[in-house]
């Protein structure tokens, strides 16, 4: 069964009474008639301001019902209809929206339209875990992973500062920037070779490693090439102790360190084992996984193999909280924890399908993405899934600000976002 339902708005929505939303909205049953939306609880003095703030400052996953405006009367001006989660009625049916100027297809579903206005037609579908009905007298508040946006690149690596600054790096030398609101290509490298790794210092200071044995530096404007390595091996994982003091590992099993003027090799795997994550709890202890389920240690003044916990096993990541607890993620679902001594099973996902990237928060607290979609959480004592992304994405890489704020970027270009 199709439903339509017409809307006459302005392009940029910043407040409309629910009221006058309601009489511009008809629902069509299949038949022809017609089917009122319920009406909005007890009054029709709600505006886009009142939903708004009524479900963001609840209890994620709780509900409630909207029996009176949250901001009497109504009046507040920051917030539009992109800022609303919406699920459209009648799940099974599909939906056509009219906004006056072009008619777009809707399935069922929870929306969000992160930058678009009334008038765009490629409004992004989320996975929100809940969503509130505009139609209804009840909401429930949001929660969740959702799309934000979508690269035109497949990314492989993001690196957030904080909630208003982040990078993204992918194939094809493509890197992007987030400025609070929007995520926009900033530049590409003039070689176009894959970017594998960002890592940034701060918002005048980020690395970025790749194909080629190429490494490059942001100085808070420009990215630019600081160097190529003699060997000219693809780079996999850059990061950063301090502006004077970091490492980068890849292909070939070579470890290269960054001494505030010069990028320099300093040491090698055995056989040349390729490597594909480095993580330093400081300037003298640090960890480098790769081929082979090798782990690679670092004293302050060599690297040295280890341990291996599973020969031919592909040890993807590995996040360091402090010298005795770090977190490695693997092929077929492995997931390790260190314990100050050795590397141990912490956990096999049941999927049993590659986790790309770690990042712990603490020691009781982190996220784990990979194959599929999926995206792990470790909340102090065990991992668990906590969703499933429905697109099933590739997700590469994570990066955390908070228990409730995070982002992970996928190789089909789409970048999801944790707002909790």
């Amino acid at each position: 069964m199709k439903r339509k339902f017409y809307i006459s708005i302005p392009q940029i929505l910043l407040i409309v009474i629910i009221s006058a939303l309601l009489t511009a909205v008809t629902v069509l049953a299949a038949s022809g008639t017609t089917d009122a939306p319920a009406a909005p609880g007890s009054t029709t003095s709600y505006t886009l301001e009142d939903i708004y703030q009524r479900l963001i400052n609840g209890t994620a996953g709780s509900q409630s019902a909207f029996t009176e405006p949250a901001v009497a009367p109504g009046t507040g001006s920051m917030h539009s209809l992109n800022d609303i989660y919406a699920v459209i009625p009648d799940a099974g049916s599909d939906v056509a929206g009219v906004d006056g100027s072009r008619t777009v297809d809707l399935p069922d579903g929870i929306y969000r339209s992160n930058s678009a206005t009334c008038n765009d037609a490629n409004l992004i579908r989320d996975n929100i875990k809940h969503g509130v009905t505009i139609f209804g007298v009840t909401g429930i508040y949001l929660n969740g992973w959702s799309i934000y946006s979508r690269a035109e690149d497949p990314l492989l690596s993001v690196s957030m500062l904080s909630a208003t600054d982040g990078w993204a790096v992918g194939e094809g030398g493509n890197i992007y920037h987030y400025d609070g609101t929007t995520w926009s290509r900033h530049t590409t490298t003039a070689e176009r070779s894959d970017l594998w790794s960002v890592d940034m210092l701060s918002a005048t200071d980020g690395w970025a490693v790749g194909s080629g044995g190429r490494i490059y530096h942001y100085d808070g404007t420009t990215w630019s090439r600081h160097t190529t390595t003699a060997e000219g091996k693809a780079l996999h994982s850059v990061f950063m102790v301090s502006a004077t003091d970091g490492w980068a590992v890849g292909e070939g099993g070579y470890f290269y360190h960054y001494d505030g003027s010069n990028w320099s090799l300093r040491a090698t795997t055995d056989e040349g084992i390729t490597l594909w994550s480095v993580s330093m709890v400081n300037a003298t202890d640090g960890w480098a996984v790769g081929e082979e389920g090798n782990f690679y240690h670092y004293n302050g003044s060599t690297w040295s193999w280890g341990e291996s916990v599973s020969p031919g096993l592909t040890i993807w990541s590995v996040d360091m909280v402090n010298a005795t607890a770090g977190w490695a993620t693997a092929r077929d679902g492995w997931i390790y924890r260190y314990d100050g001594s050795h590397w141990r099973t912490d956990y096999m996902t049941v999927e049993g399908t590659s986790l790309y990237s770690v990042d712990m928060l603490s020691a009781t607290d982190g996220w784990a993405v990979g194959v599929y979609g999926i995206i792990y959480h470790y909340d102090g004592v065990e991992w668990s899934l906590h969703t499933t992304i429905p697109q099933r994405s590739m997700l590469r890489s994570v990066s955390m600000l908070s228990a409730t704020d995070g982002w992970a970027v996928a190789d089909d270009g789409r970048i999801y976002h944790l707002f909790d």
